[in-house]
């Protein structure tokens, strides 16, 4: 297992539907350039294709080159830079994005379409347009409990990680409490 792997997995969050999601400053902060250059040389990529691979999976891609790192696949990413698979089109489904359909439903692994939600929590900010978000997105409470109840539903209580939130400033890295 590649140390990457290993960092990646160490630093899901579980969620208080018991799920897991990747913090979005994590992620980042897990994305180096030698962290992912280590990674591809340990894939098996072309040597030819590493510069090109690094600059995709350190921007438009990271999402999905670590998804194929998490589920043990990192060797793969080539493949999707060249079908033009990257962060933008997730999450993807079964029958892929028009143009990639067979691409998705001849090489991409299985595990990835299950895995890919948990980098795919949405990230609250402030001024947001409400989202209507697909079944599958988990949300990235770390606890919720109800507190009472208004026209549109119940209120809740939750807390976020500071490091998946836009909404209030928290340099310590301490996960803050909000109310939704």
């Amino acid at each position: 297992m590649s140390q990457l792997k290993d960092l990646l997995i160490a630093s899901l969050l579980k969620t208080a539907d018991n799920r897991f999601f990747m913090p979005n400053q994590v992620l980042k902060s897990l994305m180096t350039e030698s962290n992912i250059k280590k990674t591809l040389l340990e894939s098996g990529i072309n040597p030819e294709d590493i510069p090109s691979a690094l600059v995709e999976a350190m921007g438009p891609g990271m999402k999905c080159f670590a998804i194929l790192v998490r589920i043990g696949h990192p060797s793969l990413f080539v493949q999707f830079i060249e079908n033009g698979v990257l962060d933008q089109y997730l999450p993807i489904d079964k029958t892929g994005h028009g143009v990639f359909a067979e691409f998705v439903a001849n090489e991409v692994p299985p595990e990835f379409l299950i895995v890919q939600y948990e980098y795919l929590a949405p990230l609250f900010t402030k001024n947001q347009i409400h989202r209507r978000l697909p079944d599958q997105i988990l949300l990235p409470f770390l606890e919720d409990s109800p507190i009472g109840s208004g026209g549109f539903g119940t209120i809740y209580k939750v807390s976020l990680s500071s490091r998946h939130q836009g909404l209030v400033p928290n340099p310590s890295g301490d996960v803050g409490t909000l109310i939704a």
